[in-house]
């Protein structure tokens, strides 16, 4: 079943990398039965009288390299990722100690994570070094007995800055682990007339700080617990810490949060598929071996054997949902996966919850006992369909996408027409007052710079000046931050936009990155095909930014990536003409005169298919980092097949939704086309081709839509074959070879991102967006040598 996400078979999971975690699962699997579940009989004495045992076990499981498997390398751990440490976190699961045993566990886990990403060095070294020695535990302060845990926002700890410290006044309860803890960090509102998700701030507080009191371990179900194993009520009463201890941004606290609740959810999802694994295993086993009297076993029974052919079902799917949304979160982000989180959070936990009960039910009285696990499992799990919010919220979020996506309007909306634009979203020309939490979704947005992408301002601000002297101004960088190949910003000066491209840092300027050769595409097609936007100055002097870059006017639209925004009503009308506006475009730009645009020495359109085939599979050699059997296969199909002559035309080379931007008030009218990186003379059905290889349709294969980079199957959308037809209608091209153009399309994208894995493996970027790129490249040659083998495209 794996081979739907195109990953590669280990015993019964799919994983990314299965000669590496084949064995680690193994070992892993034989120290919890060996070292950890033994345990478990001590488990009434309480967690303080077995801390020896667990430090002795903890050692073991150091000595293994079992240590931190949810921590990067760097940091001390083994560096899985959020799949692989599901997989992990399964067997884990398997008994109640087995992620401490480790120490990943939560609270610790996710603490230690958003630390290593938001913490300070002063804050690493006081509180991270230790608790990933397992040294000390820490706590998580957010719930609050006074409000509703499924609207957080709703919050009133408050943390006032005097003097240089943070005053906390508040109370938290189900701040799991706090009984022994070292530290404990705090939601609490720093900003409260900020809007609600920016009003709340984490701060780090030691457990010893005066006024911060443990008021109680709560009795859950009868059993108030101790140590990591309890869930405390926290008040803090003018509680002082300096400035220093705020973790992160002020304000942020919600942001760090969902980074830290993402990976959390998928942890605690497959911990509980290790309680179903062991749960379920008591069951067949108790129903296989209770003898009823004259012969008859407990498992003759037909509802027990539902039972099981039921549960068997439940556990086996529920885990590839599991598995799906860690696959996703690591190719996409936790922001971009959160239905799939939501989908899993509420599944996982009612899947769990209906097998430990019907497991009690097959063990009759001994179930509610404390001689199995299982009766700790129920007072202790029931939780899980309430924390990290509650059954009913993740649905709620779940059933609304999918309304949204067939049209219902969003509450927040202004409603109108099928593609009305929500209240204080501004278009071109346009002028709004107040904001909208739906803004963002609609027109393209810049956010801050990433990290190692930092741009010199105090050489880039002469230099603006010198060469647009018209435009007055300091200057402040943003970022366009969904590009994976040159580098995009938003440059405000004064009060004027624009926009910045520059070739990315660590590679050589070729081709694909001479901006030079873009800045000379646009000059020339500013006064023929207004689609394109009009280049201001160009630099050639490495001294200032150190490449080569060039700025351009700023145009502002709706840029359609992965999914299609919520907030944009698409009728399937209106979805066929964006479509159809798309193809009708890209033949108005085969149809511009090269040259009036001054391009007549563009390129080199003789031989230009066979230049391009022989020379993308070079560059996928140049950059390879593990075989792919498919590229090679794909590779000799293609030689085979290249055609010869055709018209020459200007190409674009890259063109598909996600680099045109699309008028707000009208999504079927092009305002823009981006990204001229790639632009030459050639032939017009190798462009054809790219919008075509990047075209899904609904009856893709489901590994392709998932990483579509456009909403192309939605209700309405045209089929390749269509696109490709009304091209041909539209410039009397013969369409007839149409799958050689495709396959190589396919080709060509996928060697495109084995380049930009190539890059990240290298070192040469930390944009965690890359880490997981390769994978695609295999679903690429394998969708391109399935169509070559099917004939049609």
């Amino acid at each position: 079943m794996w081979a739907l996400f195109g990953l590669q078979p280990c015993d019964r999971y799919g994983l990314l990398d299965a000669q590496r975690l084949r064995p680690i699962l193994s070992k892993l699997r034989s120290f919890v039965d060996e070292h950890v579940v033994p345990l478990e009989a001590r488990s009434h004495e309480g967690f303080f009288a077995l801390a020896d045992a667990l430090s002795e076990i903890r050692g073991k499981a150091r000595a293994a390299g079992l240590w931190l498997p949810q921590i990067p390398e760097a940091h001390g751990g083994m560096g899985l990722s959020v799949l692989e440490h599901g997989l992990v976190s399964e067997v884990l699961g398997r008994t109640p100690l087995g992620h401490y045993a480790l120490n990943c566990q939560a609270p610790d886990a996710g603490n230690m994570e958003i630390l290593i990403e938001f913490g300070s060095q002063q804050q690493k070294q006081r509180w991270l070094a230790p608790l990933l020695e397992g040294e000390i535990r820490s706590c998580f302060g957010m719930t609050e007995p006074e409000h509703a845990g499924s609207n957080p926002t709703e919050m009133s700890t408050r943390a006032e800055l005097v003097d240089g410290q943070w005053v906390l006044n508040g109370h938290k309860w189900f701040t799991s682990s706090a009984d022994g803890a070292g530290f404990c960090i705090v939601m609490a509102v720093t900003d409260p007339e900020a809007p609600p998700h920016e009003r709340a701030s984490m701060i780090i507080v030691p457990t010893d700080a005066p006024g911060f009191t443990n008021v109680r371990n709560i009795s859950v179900m009868g059993d108030e617990g101790e140590g990591w194993m309890s869930h405390s009520e926290i008040r803090l009463e003018n509680v002082r810490v300096p400035e220093g201890n705020l973790l992160g941004e002020r304000a942020k606290g919600f942001s760090i949060a969902q980074a830290r609740l993402g990976p959390g959810r998928i942890h605690h999802c497959m911990r509980w598929m290790g309680i179903c694994d062991r749960v379920f295993e008591m069951m067949v086993s108790r129903a296989a071996t209770r003898n009823l009297g004259r012969g008859e076993m407990l498992g003759d029974k037909q509802t027990v054997q539902n039972w099981i052919a039921e549960a068997k079902a439940e556990i086996e799917s529920t885990r590839l949902l599991v598995l799906h949304a860690a696959w996703s979160i690591d190719r996409v982000g936790a922001k971009a996966a959160r239905q799939e989180i939501s989908l899993i959070k509420f599944h996982a936990a009612d899947t769990m919850m209906k097998l430990v009960d019907r497991a009690i039910q097959v063990h009759g009285a001994l179930g509610i006992t404390d001689d199995t696990i299982l009766s700790w499992v129920y007072r202790h799990e029931r939780g899980a369909r309430i924390y990290d919010g509650p059954d009913e919220v993740h649905k709620s979020v779940v059933a609304r996408r999918i309304l949204r996506a067939h049209g219902m309007p969003s509450r927040r909306s202004s409603g109108g027409s099928a593609a009305a634009i929500p209240s204080g979203v501004s278009t071109p020309g346009s002028t709004t007052s107040g904001t909208t939490p739906t803004a963002d979704s609609l027109l393209d947005g810049a956010k801050p710079v990433r990290d190692g992408e930092q741009l010199d301002l105090a050489k880039l601000q002469p230099w603006l000046d010198a060469a647009l002297p018209d435009i007055a101004g300091a200057i402040t960088v943003q970022q366009f931050p969904s590009g994976f190949s040159n580098l995009t910003y938003l440059i405000a000066k004064g009060d004027t936009e624009l926009v910045l491209r520059r070739p990315p840092f660590a590679v050589q300027v070729k081709s694909g990155h001479d901006m030079a050769r873009e800045h000379k595409v646009l000059s020339g097609l500013a006064g023929v095909y207004p689609p394109a936007p009009k280049p201001l100055a160009y630099c050639d002097d490495v001294s200032v930014l150190g490449a080569p870059f060039y700025v351009m006017e700023r145009r502002q639209g709706i840029i359609l990536r992965r999914r299609m925004p919520p907030e944009l009503k698409v009728s399937p009308a209106t979805m066929r003409a964006m479509c159809l506006s798309l193809v009708d475009n890209l033949a108005d730009l085969h149809a511009v005169d090269i040259k009036a645009a001054g391009l007549e020495d563009l390129g080199k359109p003789e031989g230009y298919a066979r230049r391009q085939v022989e020379g993308w599979i070079g560059r996928y050699q140049k950059s390879k980092t593990s075989d792919v059997p498919n590229m090679d296969r794909i590779a000799a199909w293609l030689t085979e097949r290249i055609p010869e002559g055709g018209d020459t035309t200007l190409v674009h080379n890259d063109y598909k939704f996600d680099n045109v931007m699309l008028d707000p008030a009208d999504p079927t009218r092009i305002t823009a086309v981006l990204d001229w990186e790639m632009c030459t003379r050639g032939d017009p059905l190798m462009d054809l081709g790219t919008t075509l290889g990047y075209w899904v349709e609904a009856t893709d294969d489901p590994r392709w839509k998932f990483v579509a980079f456009a909403p192309t199957f939605g209700a309405g959308a045209l089929t390749r074959q269509e696109m490709a037809e009304r091209y041909a209608d539209k410039t009397g091209r013969d369409i007839g070879n149409m799958l050689f153009y495709y396959c190589f399309a396919l080709q060509k994208i996928a060697t495109i991102v084995q380049q930009i894995y190539y890059r990240y493996e290298k070192g040469h970027t930390s944009d965690p967006r890359f880490s997981q790129l390769d994978q695609l490249v295999a679903v690429l040659a394998e969708t391109a040598v399935a169509a070559a083998e099917r004939g049609r495209f």
